[in-house]
C-alpha cells in the first residue's frame, strides 16, 4: 500500500499523545510542531491508512474535534477547521 503524509492541528501536545497512542504502530513517522507560543500544535505523520480510517480513530477519542476538522493530506493542509 502507498503511504500518504497527513497534517492536522491539535489543541495541545496531550491530544497528539492520545492520537499516537490510539494509532500505535500505524504511523511510520510523525513530527509535532508548536504553533506560535502554544498550546496549539500541528502534527505531520505518514501512514498507509486512508483518511477515513484516521477519522475513525479520531472519532474514538474524546474532544478530538479540532484534529478531526483540520485533518488533510499535507499538500492540502490549511489549518482551517471544516
Amino acid at each position: 500500500m502507498k503511504a500518504n503524509t497527513y497534517k492536522m492541528r491539535a489543541e495541545g501536545a496531550w491530544d497528539v499523545a492520545r492520537f499516537i497512542g490510539a494509532t500505535a504502530g500505524q504511523l511510520s513517522k510523525f513530527k509535532m510542531e508548536t504553533i506560535g507560543h502554544g498550546p496549539d500544535v500541528t502534527l505531520e505523520f505518514t501512514t498507509v491508512h486512508s483518511r477515513a480510517n484516521i477519522q475513525k480513530a479520531l472519532s474514538m477519542l474524546d474532544d478530538a474535534h479540532v484534529m478531526s476538522q483540520t485533518l488533510a493530506l499535507k499538500r492540502d493542509y490549511t489549518g482551517e477547521r471544516i
